[in-house]
């Protein structure tokens, strides 16, 4: 076990002594499933280390020649779960921008929210790689590979007269080297400064924080409607969380 880890172990054992096992029975599963993305991702990542530069270049001439495989029925249907997964982040976020047009742009016209999904199939899937991968190494330890799997939803709150734009991220991502029917999705929140020097169209990223430290899993046994079930609740989660960070960097709240 993770030395960083043992005192949330103790808390749970102590918790469990009083008679609320939940919390252990949810601190062991966070630890299963740690190790089922470090064995799909970093298992992976060791056995390609160990090749040597002639025998990887074997194979990618050999996987360049082979012809393109009819992928198994177990992963289309984890794909198909992620693209209807993504639809209701979309809703979700949907939902929170009419409450920010009603409580705050009604009053407050320099601040407007925008949701953005984008599936797939869109040019702009792969966005966000750099924040995707160093959140799945640094956090939850797997190989992040944007190119079996890579969609994602945002919301956005711009604030003109500050200048900025404030961003809840969902990303989807396959997981490993081999696609191997399992999805993740992570949460994070960036905040970026608008216009310089050279005009207003120019940005820069001024902050960037995971918003999340649960990593939500897709796969190909669970059953969609039980996903999108615990899709909503992790998710709701997420952008309570990420409106929080948001508000902690308004104007009058750095002030105070």
């Amino acid at each position: 076990m993770d030395r960083d880890r043992k005192p949330e172990y103790i808390e749970c054992l102590e918790a469990a002594d009083l008679g609320e096992l939940r919390y252990l029975s949810r601190f062991f599963g966070l630890l299963e499933r740690d190790d089922l993305v470090r064995a799909l991702g970093i298992g992976d990542q060791a056995v390609r280390e160990l090749e040597g530069l002639e025998q990887v270049i074997r194979s990618a001439r050999d996987e360049l020649m082979r012809p393109m495989a009819v992928e198994p029925e177990e992963l289309k249907r984890v794909r198909a779960t992620a693209d209807s997964l993504l639809e209701i982040g979309r809703h979700e976020m949907e939902a929170v921008k009419v409450m920010l047009d009603r409580e705050i742009s009604d009053y407050r016209p320099e601040f407007s929210a925008r949701v953005e999904c984008v599936p797939p199939s869109d040019d702009r899937a792969h966005w966000y790689f750099a924040e995707i991968v160093e959140i799945a190494q640094r956090e939850f330890h797997y190989f992040a590979n944007p190119r079996t799997y890579a969609a994602w939803a945002r919301l956005r709150i711009a604030d003109r007269d500050a200048s900025t734009w404030d961003d809840l991220i969902v990303s989807f991502h396959g997981v490993g080297r081999e696609f191997r029917g399992l999805i993740a999705v992570t949460a994070f929140y960036n905040r970026y400064q608008l216009g310089s020097e050279r005009g207003k169209k120019d940005r820069r990223r001024t902050h960037s924080k995971r918003i999340s430290d649960e990593l939500f899993q897709i796969n190909y046994l669970e059953d969609p409607e039980q996903a999108a079930d615990r899709f909503r609740e992790w998710l709701r989660g997420v952008l309570t969380i990420g409106l929080g960070q948001w508000r902690r960097g308004l104007p009058a709240a750095r002030g105070t």
